[in-house]
Parts: C-alpha cells; sequence; structure tokens
C-alpha cells in the first residue's frame, strides 16, 4: 500500500526500497539558490541559520519516505553492509530524527537487505498518505498501522502505529499504541486513538502548511489507516486465520 504511493510509476520502477528509506530530509528553501533568495547558506549547507526559524539553531526539515512508517509498523529489521561484514539493526535504530543528519549510517555503509518477520495472530495493516498532486507529490502527513488482534477477535492484542513527514525521522504514536492494546475494536476507540496520536506526537509546520493544518490532517489519515487496519483483521478472520 505504501509503494503504491511513492512518487510516479516511472520513478517506482526505477528506484529502490533502500533508497525511499533512506532518501535527505525536505526543506522549503534548502533547494532555493542564494541569490534566489538568501544571502548565507542554511544550516543543511553548512551555515549557522535555518530560514524557517532564523532566530533557531536547529534544523527544521522534514523525513518524508512513505515506505518507512510502514516498514516501522511491520517491526521490519535491516542488514547494513561495509568493509567490516554485516550488521543487523532493526530499522527504528535507522533514523536519528535529527533533520541535519537523518541516518544513522555511516560512511561507507550501505543497506542490503530488509527483513519483515511474520505473525501467527491474526492480523491487519493500512497506510494512508496526504498530498496536494496525489503520489506525484511528497507527502503532507503520512500513516502507517499495524494491528494484531486477541483470540476473540475483537480485542486488539498489538499495535504500532507510525507518522512520517511531520519532523526529521518517522515518530511512533507509542502513547496511542499502549492505550489501544487490551481495548475493543469499534468506531469510539478509533475516536480516541486519534487524539492521542495528534496530541502526543511533534508535528512540525512545513511546505506553507500550518501546525494545525497538519493536526487535522494527521487526524483525517489516522482515522483511514486504522480502518484499513481494523478491516484487514476482519479479512484475515474470514479466510479462517
Amino acid at each position: 500500500m505504501a509503494a503504491q504511493k511513492v512518487a510516479t510509476r516511472e520513478i517506482r520502477n526505477m528506484g529502490t526500497l533502500g533508497g525511499n528509506i533512506c532518501q535527505e530530509t525536505r526543506c522549503l528553501y534548502l533547494n532555493q539558490t542564494h541569490t534566489f533568495q538568501f544571502t548565507e547558506p542554511c544550516l543543511k549547507r553548512g551555515g549557522t541559520i535555518c530560514y524557517f526559524a532564523p532566530k533557531g539553531k536547529k534544523c527544521w526539515a522534514a523525513f518524508m519516505s512513505d515506505i518507512a512508517p510502514a516498514l516501522l509498523c511491520l517491526d521490519a529489521r535491516v542488514t547494513i553492509a561495509d568493509s567490516d561484514g554485516d550488521q543487523q539493526i532493526k530499522i527504528e535504530e535507522l533514523y536519528t530524527n535529527d533533520a541535519l543528519k537523518p541516518l544513522s549510517l555511516k560512511t561507507g555503509q550501505m543497506i542490503t537487505k530488509i527483513i519483515i518477520p511474520g505473525t501467527q495472530d491474526a492480523c491487519g495493516s493500512g497506510f494512508a498518505k496526504f498530498t496536494v498532486r496525489e503520489v506525484i507529490e511528497f507527502a503532507v502527513v503520512n500513516v502507517g498501522v499495524f494491528l494484531a488482534v486477541e483470540k476473540d477477535l475483537k480485542t486488539c492484542k498489538q499495535a504500532r502505529i507510525v507518522v512520517g513527514a511531520i519532523s526529521g525521522g518517522p515518530q511512533r504514536a507509542v502513547d496511542a499504541e499502549a492505550w489501544l492494546a487490551g481495548k475493543k475494536l469499534s468506531k469510539e476507540t478509533i475516536n480516541i486513538v486519534l487524539q492521542k496520536i495528534a496530541g502526543s506526537l511533534n508535528i512540525i509546520p512545513h511546505h506553507g502548511y500550518s501546525k494545525r493544518y497538519l493536526t487535522e490532517c494527521l487526524k483525517t489519515q489516522s482515522r483511514q489507516a486504522l480502518t484499513d487496519a481494523v478491516k484487514g483483521c476482519s479479512d484475515e478472520i474470514n479466510r479462517g486465520r
């Protein structure tokens, strides 16, 4: 679901999963020439100023991979190769949430494999992305959800909710995940979870979108992803999982 929402068909045919999850953070000001609008380089270019927040000393670029939230939801691991051999880490460890250096990869390292573990539980997943120009544009906000249910087929056993494009790295909504575990899955439950997701994450305004606007977008996309995940659990049950 997430891969189908990455860029255009031509880019999907040429791109790689590793390239998508290792992309650079994006900023409205980063790619502008100095003579066009700015006189000094921003923090991302080695300067001392962030043009998004000129009085601050932090880079506010956003990490906008669509694949990363989906893989974090699925508790994926990545294999990293370098001159010393291979090592495997949780994909969460790949991200620093630092817009200046969003990846923990070191010089000479590259991702060679992505591993998604299986599960014996009845489960479902969902991914939602909001953009102005559909898939040809980077996300305004995206959300990935994974749900596993108990044997009664109605109670959430485990939840993983990850939001992208609102900060320097993908963010897990751990408070919402913890609250959802053990709860009956219903429209009322989802409504409460939406508030917990929006209230617990640090949302950075970007590319002309206000924090208030992004918060409402986040709630809408989270509802869609959660609804799809719940439906996925039902489909697994109907297939006799």
